[in-house]
């Protein structure tokens, strides 16, 4: 389910406040948050006239009186995408995940047939959001089950695909290809979450620690204690320093 203080309001702002609006040059039209690009089909501008209203009633917290507004919008030109996003914007307000998400998808479609690359990006970001929300109960157990990771992968695949901007995706990746024995996959993954954690500053253990089992996975055993060894002093050291263990063992090495 959505959570109303924070999905709809994200969204909302992405578009209405940055991603669709151009600057200065929308200042012309009587709503100023809606640039001129707009183009509608009917007499006089009745649906983007419609989008506007909407737009004003989501920010007023009236998800119901919004969703009319955007839906006769849409009676008024099937074609706009923006209504069709705005739509898939009152449903997630109202907690409708099914109505937001196939309306999300609606709104995709229009978007390409219609050249709009900005309600597209928009609209593409917040169904990679909504499957990386589904993953994330996926993603709890630790060692991750291979049930769960078949479940996972298409989620975050479709998060990608999204391009959406959250430094956990890649660890996340990291994790389910290892569960999966797609070694080769995971370690990719789990350099580019080391690569992120880096820039992050914090404590970098558990992406050490994927990264070393890819490793494993791959036969770079080497490569992989060098790994784990990075993980050692954080909040995962335990767990790779029983891997470096478990390494010298097989070495021949081990006490």
């Amino acid at each position: 389910m959505f959570n109303r203080s924070s999905f709809a309001v994200f969204f909302l702002s992405a578009l209405f406040a940055v991603s669709l609006f151009a600057g200065p040059e929308a200042l012309a039209q009587d709503d100023p948050m809606v640039p001129d690009t707009i183009i509608v089909t009917t007499p006089d501008n009745q649906a983007r006239r419609m989008f506007n209203e909407g737009q004003a009633l989501l920010r007023e917290n009236d998800a119901e009186s919004a969703l009319a507004k955007f839906e006769e919008g849409l009676e008024l030109d099937p074609a706009s995408s923006r209504n069709m996003y705005g739509k898939a914007l009152a449903h997630s307000e109202l907690e409708q995940e099914s109505e937001a998400v196939e309306a999300f998808e609606a709104a995709i479609e229009l978007s390409q047939e219609n050249g709009d690359t900005e309600t597209l990006g928009a609209a593409q970001r917040a169904l990679g959001t909504i499957a990386y929300r589904n993953a994330v109960p996926l993603l709890e157990p630790f060692p991750l089950p291979q049930e769960n990771a078949e479940q996972v992968l298409p989620l975050l695949q479709q998060a990608e695909a999204g391009q959406l901007n959250n430094p956990m995706l890649p660890y996340q990746f990291a994790r389910t290809y290892n569960a999966l024995g797609q070694f080769e996959d995971a370690e990719q993954y789990a350099m580019t979450a080391v690569e992120v954690g880096a820039e992050e500053g914090e404590d970098n253990s558990a992406l050490y620690y994927e990264l070393g089992l890819a490793r494993v996975g791959t036969g770079d055993k080497e490569g992989a204690r060098e790994a784990f060894e990075q993980a050692i002093g954080g909040t995962w050291g335990g767990w790779a320093e029983y891997q470096i263990s478990q390494l010298d063992a097989e070495d021949g090495t081990g006490g």
